[in-house]
């Protein structure tokens, strides 16, 4: 909708439609924004560290590091964001 008209206000057509029972949702659209960022990232690192990483953030999502429980994809992505510029970095020059 917001291709129609950049000053449409999407929500509130949106809202009435919903009520309507007239506004079909596209699931792709709707996806956490922070799931889609941790997919993104992981894909844009170098094999083996995209699946060292990728472990890790199913572990965290899933068992966390301590009792309390796993963490919720904006802490990982926290995490993950801050550890980005290192995963990315190329690694040390040695001289031949």
């Amino acid at each position: 909708m917001a291709e129609i008209d950049v000053n449409l206000a999407a929500q509130p057509v949106c809202r009435f439609l919903r009520t309507r029972g007239l506004l079909m949702e596209d699931p792709d659209l709707h996806r956490d924004a922070d799931p889609a960022w941790i997919e993104s990232t992981l894909t844009a690192l170098p094999e083996p560290v995209a699946s060292e990483v990728g472990t890790w953030v199913k572990v965290m999502g899933e068992q966390g590091r301590r009792e309390g429980g796993p963490h919720g994809y904006d802490g990982i992505r926290r995490y993950l964001s801050t550890l980005q510029p290192t995963l990315t970095a190329s690694g040390p020059r040695w001289p031949a």
